[in-house]
């Protein structure tokens, strides 16, 4: 539920001709990396002078992160980049890693694991998979198919 006033929120379309402004060779990069505790994703945005063609063009950046009033430094370090399919071209996204300001990776960050694991079966040729799993369901909650006298798995 937003608490946000229809009026406030443009719609797509409306957004267009604002999205169709003409930046160059200004750039809008929006950095995202997962926060220390690992479980959401964050995200700030930076504007460059030209857009970068590499992510090496990408400048490292810092963000700080306050938890139980302690506040820490982190180093963003872009590792992949990607056209911005919201904000549209010339604009970015850029995936970061994120290192402590002592180079250490930081806490939550499992990229440098994946990292070391990846290094080391790189002779292997892993394959990977995701799998999904549906259940249609009738307005009674049982699966499809199910005759209403037999109970649901």
């Amino acid at each position: 539920m937003s608490f946000l006033p229809e009026t406030l929120c443009l719609h797509k379309v409306a957004r267009m001709p604002y999205l169709s402004l003409h930046t160059a060779p200004q750039c809008q990069v929006t950095y995202v990396w997962i926060n220390p505790s690992g479980t959401a994703p964050k995200a700030k945005t930076r504007i460059l002078d030209s857009e970068p063609q590499r992510v090496q063009d990408v400048p490292q950046w810092f963000t700080s992160y306050t938890c139980n009033g302690q506040t820490s430094e982190f180093t963003l370090i872009p590792v992949q980049m990607f056209r911005d399919p919201f904000m549209l071209d010339p604009n970015k996204l850029v995936l970061c890693d994120v290192r402590e300001l002592n180079g250490t990776p930081a806490p939550g960050n499992r990229r440098s694991e994946c990292m070391q694991v990846m290094e080391a079966v790189k002779d292997q040729k892993p394959w990977f998979g995701f799998e999904q799993e549906y259940l249609l369901q009738t307005l009674e909650g049982l699966p499809f198919g199910w005759a209403n006298s037999e109970p649901p798995p």
